[in-house]
């Protein structure tokens, strides 16, 4: 059960950081995250967005299953918790 729990939160995030980096490259933003700024130039925001989203939930829910995994889930959900809040600051100003 806490594992589902787990599993929706870290997708809640990643609906969070498809939806507000979407947003902040749309107002004249860049993306700080090296790895999807390279994957952006093979692949547009609005497709490599909700692949990592989908594929990384799909990893942390396997995760899960384990208690070190649901340790890795908690600060992923804190990590992206950030980015969404930051990604929402951006918005805001600007």
């Amino acid at each position: 059960m806490v594992a589902y729990i787990l599993t929706a939160l870290f997708a809640i995030t990643q609906i969070g950081d498809w939806y507000t980096t979407e947003k902040v490259l749309a107002q004249g933003g860049r993306e700080v995250n090296p790895i999807m700024a390279k994957i952006f130039k093979v692949l547009p925001p609005q497709l490599a967005l909700p692949i990592k989203g989908i594929v990384a939930t799909v990893i942390v829910f396997y995760l899960t299953q384990f208690m070190v995994g649901m340790f890795i889930d908690v600060v992923l959900i804190g990590i992206y918790s950030f980015v969404v809040a930051h990604n929402w600051l951006q918005i805001k100003n600007g």
